[in-house]
């Protein structure tokens, strides 16, 4: 189930508990309120990370960049690593628990960097990956 910004708001105006929802408008959250209510509001149907940057206050890119460096898509890593693993061809299509195409790009590219992942052909418009032995 994906909540819209619209569906969030009339939970919260019927009494739903989120963590204190203020401190979103008022301070940079610590990394340990971010986490948690990052976590909190992913569990509760919110997947698309533009509606929970804007919920939380911060812009998209604040927010991914805090996700990374808080290590917080590891669902997305363990799958990045399931893919390299397999040993067969991929894009950044079958990242599908990435926020993004463009994120899965980033974290594909991260992997080539770390020489886990190298390209190995064109598909159309996607390029195909494969995992380094």
């Amino acid at each position: 189930m994906t909540l819209s910004i619209d569906d969030l708001e009339a939970l919260l105006d019927a009494g739903w508990e989120v963590p204190e929802e203020d401190r979103w408008r008022k301070r940079r959250l610590t990394d340990e309120e971010f986490a948690e209510d990052y976590q909190w509001l992913r569990s509760s149907g919110v997947d698309c990370h533009r509606m929970i940057a804007k919920r939380m206050g911060v812009g998209y890119t604040t927010l991914m960049t805090r996700i990374v460096r808080q290590r917080l898509d590891r669902d997305v890593r363990d799958q990045l690593e399931q893919l390299i693993e397999s040993g067969r061809e991929f894009t950044s299509f079958d990242l599908t628990l990435a926020p993004s195409t463009d994120a899965a790009g980033g974290y594909i590219r991260g992997a080539i960097m770390a020489g886990r992942v190298e390209a190995s052909g064109p598909v159309g418009i996607q390029r195909v990956f494969r995992g380094v032995a």
